[in-house]
């Protein structure tokens, strides 16, 4: 066995045996050498390829994330509009539930106006024959006429306990003036205190 070292250094036939065996199991140094050479350039042309895409891929990143925030910023900008216009909108519908309930108090005033011109006309008429019948009865009986309250006062033996004027129209003056009196007028709806029937 310690002769081996120096066989094998020496004897070429031995060399060439052992090489010949060894090409069979082993690649040769040269070819070993291009497939590493190989592998690398391969490896260096991926990880080049790796890098390429990577960019790309934070390029295309970096547009997205700026198109979602032009996009944040027209979504804010539409939703500031949406409740500018949610504001407006709502001011209108008061503006619009205003006029509506004007116009539902003017045409009140309105009908009743125009009702208690015609009652005037009526208050008039039954008036002018209250004061002929007055007269007449005054002239041709010698009867005393008198208002209904004094009438109630009278027939019934007692003051009346309330004074009231139920009209659709009734005069500024003749209304302070009742009120001096103490009687209650009621003109039109507006007139007419929530409470001023209750016991």
């Amino acid at each position: 066995m310690k002769e081996l070292p120096s066989i094998l250094e020496q004897d070429k036939e031995v060399q060439d045996l052992i090489l010949r065996l060894s090409k069979e199991r082993f690649a040769e140094k040269e070819k070993t050498e291009d497939r590493f050479d190989k592998i690398l350039r391969e490896i260096a042309a991926d990880r080049e390829a790796q890098i390429k895409k990577w960019a790309e891929q934070a390029r295309q990143w970096n547009e997205n994330n700026k198109r979602l925030a032009e996009n944040v910023k027209r979504w804010d900008e539409n939703d500031k509009r949406w409740a500018e216009d949610e504001r407006k909108w709502q001011e209108n519908q008061q503006i619009i539930r205003d006029i509506l309930e004007s116009i539902k108090v003017l045409n009140r005033k309105h009908e009743q106006s125009i009702g208690a011109l015609g009652a005037r006309w009526g208050l008039r008429s039954e008036q002018a024959f209250r004061n002929a019948l007055k007269g007449i009865l005054g002239e041709v009986t010698k009867l005393e006429v008198i208002n209904k309250a004094v009438f109630y006062q009278k027939k019934h033996n007692r003051k009346a306990q309330r004074l009231m004027v139920i009209s659709p129209m009734i005069d500024k003056k003749a209304s302070e003036l009742a009120r001096d009196l103490g009687i209650q007028t009621y003109s039109y709806v507006e007139d007419i205190e929530p409470n001023a029937f209750s016991v």
